[in-house]
């Protein structure tokens, strides 16, 4: 067994970007020994979001936050964030969330979460479902799918 330390100076930022949404993050427990508790450092610029407002129905999320401040939109309502903040996000549809970065700084936070699969995610402002299988969620997957919820079929569908 080799134990492994992550040092987020050796670990590069990723991006993920589309319209208003905008992170950087790094993924820190992925670079250890960890196989149930994920770990990732968010960067969110000014103006920006990271994940459009969804819901776990299987890994609880937290997030700590380091610097700057925000707001976080949980179950509908909004809340003023700041450094030293702690989140603990259970699942289900009350605990919906999504951080906004309004202020004119950057907002750096963790955000850990248990890493059971599969997970599947809701997106109450767009109504779909994400589904993710295969492995631990910010893992490489074998699947990993968002659907329309109006796009149910019937469990015997393609069947006959």
């Amino acid at each position: 067994m080799t134990f492994k330390i992550a040092s987020s100076d050796e670990i590069n930022w990723e991006t993920r970007e589309q319209g208003d949404f905008l992170v950087y993050f790094k993924r820190l427990a992925q670079n250890t020994s960890s196989k149930q508790l994920g770990t990732s450092l968010y960067r969110l610029p000014p103006g920006s979001k990271p994940f459009p407002y969804h819901f776990h129905h299987t890994n609880e999320e937290a997030m700590y936050i380091l610097e700057g401040k925000g707001k976080v939109r949980i179950g509908g309502k909004i809340y003023e964030i700041k450094a030293g903040d702690y989140l603990g996000l259970p699942v289900g549809p009350d605990y919906a969330h999504q951080t906004i970065n309004d202020s004119e700084a950057d907002l750096v936070y963790l955000c850990m979460s248990t890493m059971t699969a599969p997970e599947v995610a809701e997106y109450p402002d767009s109504n779909k479902l994400g589904v993710i299988t295969g492995t631990a969620p910010g893992h490489p997957h074998a699947v990993r799918a968002y659907y329309p919820k109006e796009a149910d079929v019937d469990y015997y569908f393609r069947e006959e």
